[in-house]
């Protein structure tokens, strides 16, 4: 961002920083147990309407499973035509695990595609007997190099042979491209990613970028309540602190039982 306590980030560029900062922050506060997938968008839509930003469509966060990114309970921020006919919602639970990626633009959100090229793919579920004997030895080399995580095709033995192989497993959806999205010219987009776990005390934050507000100086604030005390509520969860008799007092379980009178069996 190259900004300094001296100069820090303004306009626009503040914004959206802003906007996403505090989005990600809510989010984290608003998976627990008693919310559904769908309350988080709902809620924190209106932080980036405050800082008059909108979210990215077509980009989900997913509930993680071990060696599954992406498993079936997913947070719908802002849903594409394409995404409206799989939208769900889901109920939170203890123990589960959350990768949260929070995608803010100063413009419309709806980036498109250009001619530069992805390096960047990932292995689907899907199942095809391969034609061709490059593609099935690149295939083979990411299933066991690296399972269902992404990859950069430079990370790949040979990469040139990789190019042509990667080929049929993309006609085939063996292997999804991270296609290179454009914004509109001259608006700015902001990412931040967060991974935490439900537990019965609370959030755990298992990862979430380092963010210096002081770096950071938008003319924009929120001005709803909740929404203040939300971004900045504890992600423990408070717990009744247990009271202890004072000396003389009686406990509640023995409080109203009469103590048995001397000589009496």
């Amino acid at each position: 961002m190259g900004a300094t306590k001296e100069n820090p980030a303004t306009g626009r560029k503040a914004d959206v920083l802003q906007a996403a900062y505090l989005a990600g922050e809510a989010s984290m506060r608003l998976i627990k147990p008693e919310h559904k997938t769908g309350d988080v968008p709902t809620t924190v839509e209106k932080i980036l309407e405050a800082f008059q930003c909108k979210f990215v469509e077509g980009f989900t966060s997913h509930q993680m499973l071990k060696n599954l990114l992406d498993a079936e309970k997913t947070i719908f921020f802002r849903t594409s035509e394409g995404q409206k006919k799989e939208y769900k919602q889901f109920d939170f639970a203890e123990g589960e695990v959350y990768g949260i990626d929070i995608l803010v633009s100063t413009g419309e959100g709806k980036p498109k595609p250009a001619e530069t090229k992805t390096t960047v793919f990932r292995k689907t579920k899907e199942t095809y007997l391969l034609k061709m004997k490059t593609s099935r030895a690149v295939y083979s080399e990411v299933t066991s190099n690296h399972g269902t995580f992404g990859f950069n095709i430079r990370s790949l033995e040979d990469e040139k042979r990789a190019r042509m192989g990667m080929l049929e497993c993309i006609t085939h959806n063996l292997v999804t491209p991270y296609d290179v999205l454009y914004e509109k010219e001259g608006e700015l987009v902001a990412l931040f990613k967060y991974t935490i776990m439900i537990s019965a005390g609370g959030a755990i934050v298992v990862a979430a970028p380092e963010f210096n507000q002081d770096l950071v100086k938008s003319e924009r604030t929120l001005q709803d309540e909740n929404l203040k005390k939300l971004v900045v509520a504890s992600l423990k969860k408070k717990t009744p602190k247990k009271t202890t008799p004072k000396a003389g007092e009686s406990s509640k379980e023995g409080g109203d039982k009469a103590a048995p009178e001397a000589g009496k069996q």
